[in-house]
């Protein structure tokens, strides 16, 4: 399989700021060609299928911050996205996708006990999106969810700031996900449902003379997560499909380490997590890419006449990836890999 994609971006922008005010409006734009073909011979001399699409997402967003006395800021925003997907399929036939997305949100943050030494953050927003173009399948159809975050600081000793906080969000389903077929590896599912998340963190973040540590701990429950699985089609042929996942549930804890010597800046960062499936009716089932643990080292060195010497060693645990081949999950072994 080849592809070829061209690409173009850009954007524009206005900002008013007053003494307690500030405003900014912006609007982008990203588009692009992509053309994909698949062989059906092992030396690329036959095209099989091939897809040539063109992709256009705009997007517009309004954002305002007011400062209310020395001790709360009000912020709010409005954002609103059309994305469009034109392809035409050999075999198959030309078909248009279109969605929109918009978002209304606000947050405030208070300030307690002395200029910044504790701060209470809360914020809700509202979401919603449509597919008024679907090709030869079903729309998705208008929804709507909404998000809520509640946040709290603290500065409780010099350089030791402990930070916690519970959210919910939402995410819809992309084009993609609803519909592509990807030249015949996926099984489209226009009744694929929103994700839901509930989450709640916390930790500490401890900065001094040699750099900085932070340890936070989280637990999420994901409803109707978005997975993929291996299906039958109707031709036989076997492929995957993403589909909703009554519950995800992941438990687990992050550790950030920066440390600085001289002109030597040291990294790492360090995942453990627990992430398991749930059916209906509570029956457990092992999921893609969850690794129990994943880390980072890495080091930006200085040499001489102004040379430095950067790396990253980055360590994956054993997972599993979704294999339709074999008609479920198949083991990937640990692995270390070295960038410079």
């Amino acid at each position: 399989m080849a592809d070829l994609q061209l690409a173009a971006d850009g954007a524009i922008g206005l900002s008013l700021r007053g003494q307690a005010q500030d405003v900014e409006f912006a609007l982008g734009f990203d588009g692009g060609s992509t053309l994909i073909e698949s062989y059906s011979n092992e030396d690329y001399t036959t095209v099989a299928e091939w897809e040539d699409s063109d992709d256009f997402t705009f997007t517009a967003r309004l954002l305002g911050e007011h400062t209310v006395g020395d001790r709360a800021n009000l912020r709010a925003s409005a954002t609103y996205a059309d994305v469009s997907h034109d392809e035409i399929l050999t075999p198959g036939d030309a078909a248009s996708y279109q969605q929109r997305l918009w978002s209304l949100g606000a947050e405030t943050e208070i300030r307690f006990g002395g200029y910044g030494s504790t701060s209470l953050s809360l914020g809700g927003a509202l979401d919603g999106a449509d597919t008024p173009k679907a090709g030869d399948k079903p729309e998705m159809g208008r929804i709507s969810d909404y998000g809520l975050r509640a946040g709290l600081t603290s500065l409780v000793a010099d350089g030791v700031l402990v930070h916690g906080s519970v959210s919910r969000r939402s995410r819809f389903p992309s084009l993609r996900e609803l519909y592509s077929g990807a030249l015949g590896r996926f099984e489209p599912n226009p009744e694929l449902r929103a994700e839901s998340l509930l989450g709640a963190e916390a930790g500490f973040t401890a900065t001094g003379s040699l750099g900085e540590v932070q340890l936070v701990g989280f637990h999420q429950r994901l409803t109707d997560g978005i997975v993929r699985r291996s299906v039958t089609g109707s031709d036989g042929v076997r492929r995957f499909q993403r589909v909703n996942q009554d519950e995800v549930r992941s438990t687990g804890a992050e550790l950030l380490l920066v440390g600085t010597f001289g002109r030597t800046t040291l990294t790492g960062d360090l995942t453990l997590q627990d992430v398991k499936g749930i059916d209906g009716d509570g029956t457990e089932v092992e999921l893609e890419y969850e690794p129990t643990l994943a880390g980072k080292i890495g080091a930006n060195v200085p040499l001489p006449a102004e040379v430095w010497l950067a790396g990253d060693m980055r360590y994956m645990g054993e997972q599993k990836c979704e294999n339709p081949e074999v008609g479920g999950l198949q083991p990937l072994g640990s692995s270390r890999t070295l960038d410079s």
